[in-house]
């Protein structure tokens, strides 16, 4: 197995595969609650069904039909009920083609939340919600994309890969065989493996893969960071693999292989819309550089602005050079240049005189030049902040375990029969 597993393509295949037994630890740590949705897209022979066989073979029998591995030709509702059982065993779609015409756009929206819409039975009470937490993987000839509404969320959700996973003078028939022959044996050693592992471990993992990730691909909003949040949970499963079953897979190969997918996957969007999503995301991150009107008092000095109003709508003032320097990194060199069509896109706050700066009290009784950005959607009276992201990460950070690592003395026993099919 070691042979083909040298192949970054067939690397990245299995980490795909192992992450579905990652992502419980994730939601628990804090670190990631959504269901990565990958798929394999490309012509009949690039061997997509063979990487999604090692992918199901982790967990059990890689059996199309009887086995971990479904079909398009389900229902919508025996799909999500089948879904609902999988909690860390990744769940398998091969060959959408026999889906043409569907529309996949609300699946995948709901497959990524990790739980079914809330429904109420005949006699208005309410349906038990079905919940999952796992991998979903799908095959096909042709991009999903292409039966959806191409909604830019979509784009973070689902990722697409298109390479020829295996290559045609490869000894298929003996990949095969180890497949079928080990099948449902790697996956004890692995979850040892990962239970031996803090909420602390698990956070470090993951922003060590985000890191590594982000030095080939620097997400500048919020659509680019969550694909490369997916991408650093496969760099992490990779090296949980490398520990679990005494491998030796080398993370820049299949770093090489993401950010080509990452150029392949980026939405057809609107650079100022991307722009605006970069910019609330800068001020969401930094939110507690924002405080209320009545509390200036204490505003520190490196504040931004403050939570106001304008006209019963909720917003933030935040000074004119700060808003200038985030503006810049989001990609809009000169903000006067787009303050109109920024307004007219109701995010920067305009008066009746087509005014976009105002004069604000930051600090004592000095007035500084202000932006305006809207934070709710319509008009409310004495609207309320929301807790910012950065005092949510602290609570969250304060939360964590005091488990350490566990010692390792029985990884090589756990992996034994993993590694003599290899």
């Amino acid at each position: 197995m070691k042979t083909f597993l040298a192949r970054p393509t067939v690397a990245l295949a299995l980490a795909i595969g192992a992450s579905a037994a990652v992502i419980p630890l994730l939601k628990e740590a804090g670190v990631f609650s959504e269901t990565p949705i990958f798929a394999l897209i490309g012509r009949s022979s690039s061997y997509k069904t063979t990487m999604l066989k090692m992918m199901a073979g982790i967990y059990g029998k890689p059996l199309i039909g009887n086995g971990l591995i479904d079909t398009t030709i389900d229902t919508t509702s025996y799909f999500f009920s089948q879904l609902s059982k999988k909690q860390g065993v990744i769940h398998c779609i091969d060959d959408i083609s026999a889906a043409q015409g569907h529309d996949f756009s609300n699946e995948l929206y709901a497959i990524s939340m990790g739980k079914s819409r809330g429904r109420l039975s005949p006699d208005g009470e309410p349906k038990e919600v079905q919940t999952w937490c796992t991998t979903m993987v799908y095959t096909g000839e042709s991009s999903i994309f292409e039966q959806t509404n191409k909604n830019s969320g979509l784009y973070a959700r689902l990722i697409e890969f298109s390479f020829e996973w295996l290559k045609e003078e490869d000894d298929i028939d003996s990949f095969y065989d180890i497949i079928n022959h080990n099948s449902g044996v790697a996956i004890d050693p692995f979850v040892k493996a990962l239970f031996k592992l803090s909420e602390q471990n698990i956070r470090s993992l993951f922003k060590g893969s985000m890191a590594a990730v982000c030095k080939e691909i620097e997400p500048f909003d919020g659509i680019r960071r969550r694909i490369t949040q997916r991408f650093a949970i496969l760099i992490m499963t990779l090296q949980l693999c490398n520990l679990a079953w005494q491998l030796d897979l080398e993370a820049e190969p299949v770093l090489a292989l993401l950010k080509e997918a990452y150029e392949n996957n980026l939405p057809p969007c609107d650079p100022l819309d991307t722009a605006i999503q970069s910019i609330r995301e800068q001020i969401i991150r930094n939110g507690n550089l924002f405080v209320k009107e009545s509390e200036r008092s204490v505003i520190p000095q490196r504040a931004w602005g403050i939570y106001g109003t304008f006209k019963y709508r909720g917003c933030i003032w935040i000074m004119e050079h700060k808003m200038e320097e985030i503006a810049k990194t989001a990609g809009i060199p000169r903000i006067r240049n787009v303050q109109r069509e920024l307004a007219d896109r109701d995010f920067l706050v305009r008066d009746s005189s087509n005014h976009y700066i105002f004069s604000k009290t930051i600090d004592s009784d000095i007035k500084v030049r202000c932006y305006g950005i809207y934070v709710n959607d319509s008009p409310k009276h004495d609207s309320k902040p929301k807790k910012s992201y950065t005092e949510a990460d602290k609570a969250l950070q304060d939360a964590r375990r005091k488990s350490l690592l566990a010692d390792e003395e029985d990884e090589h026993d756990n992996s034994e029969n993993f590694r003599h099919s290899s």
